[in-house]
Order: C-alpha cells, then structure tokens, then sequence
C-alpha cells in the first residue's frame, strides 16, 4: 500500500480559488513511512476540508502554522498529542491529547504554531475543517467566537489569542463526522455530497457553540445509556472481579462520572448495587435443587464462600445453609 494524496476545489467551487497555490497541509507526510489516503478539498472560499486515513509507521513530528479563523478536528483513531502557541509574542502553548470521542474547535484571531507528535504505527483516521475569518464574518458567527475568549462552558483552554474547546461527539456528530469520512475517501462521491456533509457538520458545531445547554443535556442522555450499560454489564457478570476502573473503562466513562452518576440515577453506589445484585442472584441458585453453598459463591464472584455467608447472613437474616434447609423443608411439606 502507498501515500495517496489529492487536493482540489470541488467542481461547483473551481471558479472561486486555487488550492494548489496554498501551503500543502500534507507537508512532511511524503518524506515519511506512510500508507493510506489523505484528501484536501476546496468547499468554499474560505472553508476547506481535510480528510485522512492513515497508517503511521514512523514517528511523525512536525511544525506547521495555521491562519487565523475556525479548525475543527474529529478524529475517529488516533494517538499522540500537539502543543500550539501564538506567533504574536505570547509565551502561553496550550498541549491537546488526540482524543478520538470528541470533537475539537480551535478558534484564533492571530496565526498560530502547532507542533504535533505522533506515535510509530499509528492510524490516524478523521477530518479536519477549516473556516476563515471572512467565512465565519459571512456566517455572522466571529462575535460568538470571540466572546468564547473571555469563558465559554465547553473551553478547555484559552488565551487572549485563541480558544479551544471541546464538545462530546454525539450521535448526531459521530454520524455526520463518520459521512464525511467515508465521502471524502471515496472518490466516486458526488461533490455535491462532500460539501452538503462539511457543511451540516460545520452548522452543528457552531449550533452547539451558541446552545451549550443543549451539549449539556446531550452529554446526560449519552452518560445515562452509558450508565445503564455499567448495570447490565454487572449483571450479566456477577461472577467478575470488577473495579471501578474496569467498569469505567468498559463503558467509556470516567470513574469520576461514573461512580456519580451511578448513585444519582439507581440510588446506589456501584459496590453495593453489585453486591445486593449478587446476593438476589444468590438465593436464586440457592432455591434450586442442588446447588451448593461453595458453587454459588463462585457463580456470584466470592472466591471466599465464609465471606460470602457473611454477606447473606446480612443481607436476609440467615445463612445460605438455613436457607437451603428451609426451602427443603417448605418443598417437602414439612
């Protein structure tokens, strides 16, 4: 496999500039190890998108400028990290870690650095839209930018040069962000749809720009199917050893947002809903005929049968023994 790359306007835009006069946003790709596509599109004048599939072999590192406007990245794989500063004096860089759930805006009013550092055998797979100053002043949307400067819910840092915030990649996101992925790499796609697709993507970011409540309510319903996922994985794995860290990781949350939410949404923390879950499925199996206190024990994740009796005694006044012995007698009419 090989580097394919491509950069042209699209055809309904050919008249209005010239991709292949600007500075080739692939620069350093060529002179490295690299299989997959890279295309380059010119949407509008002033919006350009970049798509990419990538297989990284070697270490990528470089330094590339970016103009003044809007660059919002939605990466679907990805590892490593950049660091932008300003190029007008301020000594103040801001580290981004390529996270592949979000999508990422940056917003500058003065040219920027960006230095990125990308891991050996690494896929790098998403897109990348850029929107000029005159484009966003088109779409009256600079002020709602420049006053993100001064504090914005979704920030995750700014400067008094630029701003950069990330909002969580919902399903309306991951959908659109994953057409234009699979448009852009397709070369027998109409034009049409390519810029149809960016510029749906780029209406909803800046939707979710000036509605933050709604990214709010969005991450909420996302965090609650997320939730629910962590009960019915406990659930369907009582026998496991679970760890907060495990469960998180299992379900994309973090352990912070998901022992919270947890409790606020099942009214229990995550231990002892495991645990009052355990114990029904417990006296389950223990009501059928037989089943051993030590085989229960195991089949509900305590390797510890005496510790497991202790927490039935607990939980229902008796211990496991009493209670097959009870279920036997009732069985028997006695």
């Amino acid at each position: 496999m090989a580097l394919n790359i491509e950069e042209r306007p699209l055809s309904q835009a050919a008249s209005e500039f010239d991709l292949a006069v600007r500075q080739p946003s692939h620069s350093g790709l060529t002179e490295m190890a690299v299989d997959g596509e890279f295309r380059r599109f010119g949407i509008r004048l002033g919006l350009e998108l970049s798509v990419y599939d990538l297989q990284l072999q070697d270490r990528f590192r470089r330094t590339a400028n970016m103009a003044p406007g809007l660059t919002i990245v939605i990466l679907q794989h990805a590892t490593g990290s950049s660091m932008l500063r300003a190029l007008d004096g301020d000594p103040r860089a801001v580290r981004l870690d390529y996270d592949p759930r979000s999508a990422l805006m940056i917003f500058s009013r003065t040219p920027l650095s960006g230095g990125y550092d990308v891991p050996a055998d690494t896929r790098f797979r998403g897109i990348e839209i850029r929107a000029s100053e005159a484009f966003l002043r088109r779409l009256d949307a600079t002020a709602l930018f420049e006053q993100a400067l001064s504090g914005h819910p979704l920030t995750v840092a700014a400067t008094g040069s630029f701003w950069v915030g990330r909002f969580p990649a919902t399903e309306m996101i991951d959908a659109l962000a994953a057409g234009l992925v699979a448009s852009g790499l397709d070369r027998g796609c109409e034009d049409l749809a390519i810029e149809a697709r960016c510029l749906d993507l780029l209406t909803a970011a800046i939707s979710m720009m000036r509605e933050p409540l709604f990214c709010q309510k969005t991450k909420i319903l996302r965090d609650s199917r997320k939730l629910n996922e962590a009960k019915n994985t406990l659930l369907r794995q009582l026998d496991r050893s679970w760890t907060i860290h495990d469960l998180a990781t299992c379900v994309g949350l973090s352990e912070k947002r998901l022992k919270d939410g947890f409790r606020q949404q099942f009214g229990l923390p995550v231990y002892s809903f495991l645990q009052k879950s355990r114990m029904e499925e417990a006296r389950t199996l223990l009501a059928r005929d037989g089943a051993t206190v030590t085989e229960t024990a195991l089949a509900v994740g305590y390797a510890n049968p005496s510790r497991f009796s202790q927490l039935f005694l607990r939980e229902y006044g008796m211990t496991p023994s009493d209670f097959v012995r009870r279920n036997r007698m009732e069985a028997s009419g006695v």
